[in-house]
């Protein structure tokens, strides 16, 4: 029985223990469990959206507020300060006010919330990416404007380097810096409030999951099938060519029934029946077919097989999660595929136990140079680059294996349970 399923229980059981306090005379004591959004055993989009590896920090959601740690020059951690952090800080109110969030995404230099259906962000906005209006960097979340969008309703929230994009309606809205097109609409003129994607070969409706790139691509999911835009000098929009576009395209060769998409800097990953395609850039073996050689179309990644459940990409690194256990392979050098070395690796390869234990595993993230790694138990683990204490573990030293990062467990939690224990004095 996993952890959700057990809390639900035992909270049922709390409150008719609670009305036969109340008939016998008994003290009625609370106390506050933190809730997984969804059942731990397997990643959910939830899950996945509730944990952020961005350039050089990281975020988490806890009891339905933002944490964040790692490097904050720009005002990305949202604590107030552009002091760097090594253990998780709680995000300031800003005019979010810290709680009821529901998802976080972390780009290069910033960070972006959704909350009660509405995005707000923090940080570096030199190119308008906060998308308030402005180009004034913010160190504590400020609410995005409606622009073209009407700032209600959102359901998604993905950030990239100097630019953000949001789902709403079925609809991708983005902001923020526009070279090579990653905005998608039209045009490559920068944007400081969101904008509406435009149709391409896409048609912008219907769109049920987004993913933004450190390098400068876009890719959207509407009816199983992959549609990307942007600069696409390694190939990595998938459609054949090497040429940047700024309206969505098709990927070539993957046809439909795809469940999941993940952006890494200049690659991409699909996740299809279970199995993981890539394209792009592979110098680094980023995209796991045995090789490093770019590809313009998809690939099947080597040696995974079916039954993978989540997938993420990191600047020059894959990950992906099947039965509960996480693989990386590409770019290694600061340790962040986990296994216990800084070799590259062109096919998977298993993340090593550390302190995490290569098990029960329900979602996985990708950052820069790090990754993260969040279990059934609701404790987050870290492993690679860590000079400005991304890991969160307390200390700046790099870990080719997973470490836990500090602040107990309950990461991945959105909402704050209270369970009512009787007390008979």
């Amino acid at each position: 029985m996993n952890l959700n399923t057990r809390l639900h229980i035992l909270g049922r059981v709390a409150l008719k223990l609670a009305a036969l306090a109340g008939a016998l005379g008994g003290l009625l004591l609370i106390t506050t469990i933190m809730l997984p959004p969804r059942a731990a055993q397997a990643s959910s989009p939830d899950l996945q959206a509730a944990i952020a590896a961005g350039g050089y920090h990281t975020c988490a959601l806890k009891g339905g507020q933002v944490y964040c740690w790692g490097q904050n020059n720009y005002g990305q951690l949202g604590d107030g300060t552009t002091t760097q952090r090594i253990t998780p800080t709680l995000v300031a109110d800003g005019a979010m006010g810290n709680s009821g969030v529901t998802a976080v995404a972390a780009g290069g230099y910033h960070t972006c919330a959704l909350k009660g259906g509405q995005v707000y962000c923090w940080g570096r906005n030199f190119f308008g990416q906060l998308g308030d209006g402005t180009t004034t960097q913010r160190i504590t979340p400020t609410l995005v404007a409606d622009g073209a969008m009407g700032n209600s309703g959102v359901t998604a929230v993905a950030a990239g380097w100097a630019y953000t994009c949001a789902l709403k309606g079925g609809q991708v809205y983005c902001w923020g810096y526009n070279g090579n097109g990653r905005l998608g609409d039209g045009t490559t003129t920068d944007r400081n409030t969101p904008t509406l994607v435009a149709d391409g070969e896409m048609g912008n409706s219907g769109v049920t999951a987004i993913a933004a790139a450190e390098g400068g691509h876009t890719c959207a999911l509407k009816g199983g099938q992959v549609y990307c835009w942007g600069r696409n000098g390694k190939g990595q929009l998938g459609d054949g060519t090497t040429t940047d576009r700024n309206t969505p395209v098709a990927v070539t060769n993957m046809g439909s029934g795809v469940t999941a998409i993940a952006a890494g800097a200049y690659h991409t990953c699909a996740l299809k029946g279970g199995q993981v395609y890539c394209w792009g850039r592979n110098d680094e073996g980023q995209l796991g077919d045995g090789t490093t050689t770019d590809r313009n179309t998809p690939v099947a990644v080597t040696n995974m097989g079916s039954g993978v459940t989540a997938i993420a990409a990191g600047s020059f690194h894959t990950c992906a999660l099947k039965g509960g256990q996480v693989y990386c392979w590409g770019w290694n050098e600061y340790g962040q595929l986990g296994d216990g070395t800084t070799t590259d690796r062109t096919t998977p390869t298993l993340v090593a136990n550390g302190a995490m234990g290569n098990s029960g595993v329900t979602a996985v993230a990708a950052g820069g140079r790090h990754t993260l790694g969040l279990k059934d138990t609701t404790c987050l683990f870290a492993w690679g680059r860590n000079d400005y204490g991304q890991l969160g573990d307390g200390t700046t030293t790099n870990s080719d294996t997973p470490v836990q990062v500090s602040g107990g467990c309950g990461w991945g939690t959105t909402l704050p349970v209270f369970i009512p224990i009787v007390y008979r004095p």
